[in-house]
């Protein structure tokens, strides 16, 4: 036998493998301001800067550029520019504006404080990266929120308990409405008795 190779040492002549792992997606705080518009109901309105709408851009070109065929270019290999020009940068600004929304509602709900109750109803107000190079996103978003509650302090609170004396006659009648509504009349199974009657003959 010959030696053995140490653990994590490289194998002579094999080939080594490059395993790419993906980048870890930026997140940075987003601008926001909230309106309340009822005890249960507040609108946010967000702004997101190209800086932070650019991974979510990033991340669209590579996701469109391994979608589609260009001749002289690789899958994934595409130039944004070349993809701008064959499937138009609307489609890309698209596919980054439906990316990211999700996460920029959850920082900006998270900065507010807020605890949302259900889902909420966005709309997307500019977008100017479809014709801006360094431009971002707007949107609003309207949901309902737990509300604020003010309890007083539970210490300073007195509570008091009137005195309840039960007459007999009160008990008697419940019980005798209780019976009427849950009782049911049961059948005997005793034997009724036997009446026998002698007949007589009378003369006339």
């Amino acid at each position: 036998m010959g030696p053995r190779a140490r653990p994590g040492a490289p194998i002579e002549g094999a080939t080594p493998v490059v395993v790419r792992l993906p980048r870890p997606r930026e997140t940075t705080a987003v601008k926001s301001a909230v309106e309340t518009l009822d005890a249960t109901t507040v609108k946010l309105t967000v702004e997101v800067s190209h800086d932070e709408l650019k991974p979510s851009i990033d991340h669209a070109y590579e996701h469109v550029g391994s979608q589609v065929a260009i001749p002289g270019f690789r899958k994934g290999k595409v130039p944004p520019r070349i993809l701008d020009q064959r499937v138009g940068r609307a489609t890309i600004i698209e596919h980054a504006v439906n990316d990211g929304l999700p996460t920029f509602y959850r920082q900006a709900i998270t900065e507010a404080n807020l605890r949302p109750l259900g889902q909420p109803e966005i709309e997307v107000t500019a977008v100017p990266a479809l014709t801006e190079a360094d431009g971002g996103l707007s949107f609003t978003a309207q949901v309902e929120v737990r509300p604020e509650l003010d309890l007083p302090d539970l210490a300073g609170l007195t509570v008091t308990v009137d005195d309840v004396t039960v007459a007999e006659e009160d008990v008697d009648a419940r019980l005798d409405a209780l019976r009427e509504r849950f009782g049911s009349l049961v059948g005997s199974t005793a034997r009724q008795p036997t009446v026998t009657t002698s007949s007589s003959t009378c003369a006339r």
